[in-house]
């Protein structure tokens, strides 16, 4: 009877096929990303009472963890963490992001999205109630002490999203050619337009 041996080549090729069919190497995974909103660190720690989309057969819900509370720059950076872990190579991403969670997505793509190590497979990004271009409640018209005020009662990263500093800090008209749509509430009291002037 002949036997047959298999070479170190055939060997090697047979181990690195059995290794890409092993869980989490055969096929590429979806996510539903949630990114909630400023003094958060998560999408379902945040106001209201939020739940996650796992609506879709295939789709793994993610309840990011973000620290909204401190730094907005921080906090992009993080948000760019994630995306470099859920994001890229064969795997692809959904976002919904609620308020300032917005405007933290909305910069990692303008400033970091097709850079190198950050080729991202985003398909597009549903915005609840988002200030991606700042919020006049943190700022009634850019007084300082609103500012004060603002970082005082909520958290020290309310005085950052302010519209002078998100406007200005990056392009918004450059989502990494991800699709945006913005999902807006409208509910107003007697006293909102003392503080939404633009309302």
């Amino acid at each position: 009877m002949q036997q047959r041996r298999m070479g170190t080549g055939a060997l090697f090729l047979a181990g690195a096929l059995m290794w890409m069919a092993s869980p989490g190497h055969a096929s590429a995974a979806s996510y539903m990303l949630h990114l909630g909103g400023l003094c958060s660190t998560d999408y379902l720690g945040g106001k209201g009472s939020a739940t996650l989309f796992d609506d879709w057969s295939g789709v793994t819900p993610v309840n990011l963890r973000i620290d909204q509370r401190f730094d907005h720059n921080a906090a992009v950076a993080e948000v760019v963490d994630e995306l470099d872990t859920y994001c890229r190579g064969t795997d692809d991403c959904y976002m919904i992001v609620h308020s300032n969670g917005g405007a933290v997505i909305a910069q990692a793509l303008s400033i970091y999205g097709g850079t190198p190590g950050h080729d991202w497979n985003i398909n597009w990004v549903v915005h609840q109630g988002s200030n991606t271009g700042g919020s006049n409640l943190s700022d009634i018209a850019g007084t300082w002490y609103a500012r004060w005020l603002a970082e005082l009662v909520l958290c020290d990263m309310a005085d950052e999203v302010t519209p002078d500093i998100h406007r200005a800090t990056f392009d918004h008209n450059d989502t990494d050619g991800v699709t945006f749509y913005m999902l807006a509430g409208f509910d107003t009291w007697w006293y909102s337009d003392w503080f939404v002037p633009d309302e």
